[in-house]
């Protein structure tokens, strides 16, 4: 999913994810910060008002990947390929 640029979260709290209903809209309003900072993931159910703790078991280099938005584009900022 990484390099693909699609964070694979794991809930903190696991009985949160049965209070999410197919066709939830969900907000994650500040993922690139948390990332960077290596704090929790807050995201938001848009569509039931409620908001959950979200963590994540990436390695730093996957989280560089993510913030790239995905494998290519952190390959081409590695070898420093115009985008």
């Amino acid at each position: 999913m990484v390099n693909f640029g699609i964070p694979p979260l794991r809930f903190i709290d696991p009985a949160d994810c049965d209070t999410i209903q197919q066709g939830a809209r969900l907000e994650l309003p500040e993922i690139r910060a948390a990332l960077e900072e290596g704090r929790p993931i807050i995201v938001r159910n848009v569509t039931k008002g409620r908001k959950y703790r979200m963590t994540h078991a990436l390695s730093p280099r996957q989280v560089a990947m993510l913030l790239a938005g995905g494998l290519t584009r952190f390959l081409q900022r590695q070898w420093g390929v115009q985008q």
